[in-house]
């Protein structure tokens, strides 16, 4: 046998790997619609622009915006990104944590 069992084992890990790294980046981030560059998105507005390249784009739909008025784009009635610009897609979990749950008293230092 040409390959050692150690080997193969080396390299079906790298393939898993290569593989949940390329799905992690399909699901993560944003293609820039100039450049083609992923880029993701920690928090603030879904109006984008390209660090690599400075292209303006929505990072919800991917669609170009006009670099004079970016968010004309989320004003547009009827469409997918109406209104929501600094919405979150569903999968996304980038709601603010509730610093005081209801059955939590608030309590400040003397």
């Amino acid at each position: 046998m040409r390959y050692g069992k150690a080997t193969v084992m080396r390299l079906l890990a790298q393939h898993e790997e290569r593989k949940a790294t390329e799905s992690w980046i399909t699901e993560s981030t944003s293609v820039c619609p100039g450049c083609r560059s992923h880029v993701q998105k920690s928090e603030g507005c879904n109006h984008m622009s390209c660090t690599r390249c400075t292209h303006h784009f929505c990072y919800r739909c991917g669609v170009q915006l006009s670099a004079q008025n970016p968010y004309a784009h989320f004003s547009i009635r009827g469409t997918y990104c109406y209104q929501k610009l600094f919405a979150a897609d569903e999968d996304q979990n980038m709601e603010e944590p509730n610093l005081f749950a209801e059955d939590e008293e608030e309590t400040f230092p003397p």
